[in-house]
């Protein structure tokens, strides 16, 4: 994507990477179909459709305003170029409609057409879960909530979102996600006329999720045509899209979380590691205060570390999340590391040995290792903690008319 900015970002339309903090908007499908190349391929997948164009824009235009609305400029990988995953999707849908329409001319039916065209651009629609956590924040970068997809597009939302790299356990479950966020995209008559025929259903949903049995067949067999060189190609003749980007509104607390992961990953601090101040819990990740008084003392940054404390929670949405309980976590009982996710109320501390105190952040934001998070620590919560989330559903409508009116 080409990106427009003032804050020192880059803008090469190929190479461009997300930089973490930073404040992408949230675009509608009008801003995000920009060129002459892609109008281009929508006029390629319009005449191979052979359809009328009002028959045209209510199936193959509605699918792919929605999966463009739906994905942003989210990366095809993590760290990726942002855009990618858009590009990709389009770019593979449209070679694989060609491919399919030639070869297979005879077996080219509308409802064979729409099935295989729509496996090839949600393929990887699963994306948007498992490369990142999406935040949605106020035009001043504030926490609002976290995005998620089931619940739609994220436009009419907020107006801005940001991204945080999650570890890559997640990925595993994607060929599992990609039909129920198929499902949620197709224009519900389009889905209700592809189910109809079971056949034809069971060999797209064979394709989105990797399968190769016996109801595997056409839509399948077209899909794995098409090679990554095939789709390279095409990737490389797209126009990106003019996109402002805002620079990070609080510079300390996003500066403070790379440091942190930073030095996890490099094993400069050691999670559970004595004294390091970084303890997995069955709540989450409990970070000591000393974290923090030690990032200040090495940034040199004019901040009191008590008030970067708070700041960090907040960006991260702990009072929605878990309450002051998560900000003011007291943990006692040291020990041998366990597997067990059993939380206790109460404790007393070892004998000679303080409660340690911090604050209890989301384990997925610090890239821990499967392996890592499963090594929960001994400790016990001082006071019983239950994150917000699990106390009651969400109810996502009135959610997203109360942020529409905190951001008005």
């Amino acid at each position: 994507m080409f990106i427009k900015t003032g804050s020192g970002v880059g803008s090469h339309p190929k190479l461009h990477t997300y930089e973490e903090g930073y404040l992408l908007p949230i675009l509608s499908g009008d801003k995000l179909f920009f060129g002459q190349r892609h109008k281009g391929l929508l006029r390629q997948i319009r005449d191979l459709s052979e359809l009328p164009q009002e028959d045209f824009d209510l199936s193959y235009g509605q699918l792919v305003q929605n999966y463009m609305e739906f994905v942003q400029i989210l990366p095809h990988k993590t760290s990726g170029i942002l855009g990618s995953l858009l590009n990709y999707g389009l770019a593979r849908a449209t070679i694989t409609f060609q491919k399919f329409c030639q070869l297979g001319k005879r077996q080219a039916t509308p409802l064979l057409k729409f099935a295989v065209f729509s496996a090839a651009l949600l393929k990887d629609v699963a994306r948007v879960l498992t490369n990142q956590r999406i935040i949605l924040v106020d035009d001043e970068g504030e926490f609002l909530c976290d995005w998620n997809p089931f619940a739609g597009s994220m436009i009419g939302q907020a107006n801005y979102y940001k991204m945080y790299p999650i570890t890559a356990a997640y990925f595993r479950f994607s060929s599992e996600v990609t039909p129920m966020l198929a499902k949620q995209l197709i224009p519900r008559d389009m889905f209700l006329w592809l189910s109809d025929d079971l056949v034809v259903f069971a060999d797209w949903l064979s394709a989105l999720l990797d399968q190769k049995n016996d109801d595997s067949k056409i839509i399948t067999w077209s899909l794995a045509l098409i090679k990554r060189e095939d789709i390279i190609i095409v990737l490389n003749t797209l126009d990106g899209a003019l996109v402002d980007i805002q620079g990070p509104t609080n510079e300390d607390a996003e500066a403070f979380l790379k440091w942190l992961k930073d030095a996890i990953a490099n094993g400069k601090i050691l999670v559970n590691g004595e004294d390091s101040g970084v303890t997995v819990v069955p709540e989450g990740i409990l970070l000591e205060k000393k974290l923090f008084k030690q990032f200040v003392d090495i940034s040199k940054r004019p901040v009191d570390y008590s008030v970067l404390q708070h700041v960090v929670g907040n960006l991260m949405g702990i009072p929605s999340k878990g309450g002051q309980d998560y900000f003011h976590a007291r943990y006692s009982g040291l020990g041998a590391s366990t597997t067990s996710f059993t939380s206790f109320a109460g404790g007393i501390a070892q004998k000679g040995k303080a409660p340690l105190e911090g604050m209890v952040v989301d384990a997925q934001m610090l890239l821990l290792s499967r392996e890592t998070a499963a090594n929960i620590s001994a400790l016990k919560s001082v006071k019983a903690m239950t994150a917000n989330n699990q106390q009651r559903p969400v109810n996502h409508a009135n959610l997203a008319a109360k942020i529409h009116l905190s951001h008005k």
